[in-house]
């Protein structure tokens, strides 16, 4: 798995994805701009926005908010600011 990207999008919410050490993790998520991605864990680290590398053996949380509602009305329309949590855990080998 060494050197493998993977793609988490707001369907993998409450997943637990397999990475190797050196494989990177890119956070794509709606919004504009999409939320911050927060890391707990020693086992990923940042190499820019959403994107995170495998760096040691262990677990890893990264957490956001996604748009509950799909994108805002046309000029005039009502509009739904509601979020809701996003979290996957990585585990990386």
């Amino acid at each position: 798995m060494n050197g493998t990207e993977v793609t988490v999008t707001a369907a993998d919410n409450g997943h637990r994805i397999c990475l190797g050490r050196q494989g990177t993790v890119r956070v794509l998520l709606p919004g504009t701009p999409p939320a911050a991605v927060t890391l707990e864990g020693a086992a990923l680290a940042e190499v820019s926005d959403h994107v995170f590398r495998g760096v040691s053996a262990g677990t890893a949380v990264l957490e956001s908010a996604v748009p509950v509602c799909s994108p805002p009305a046309p000029s005039g329309g009502v509009r739904c600011l509601a979020l809701a949590a996003w979290r996957v855990t990585v585990v990386v080998r």
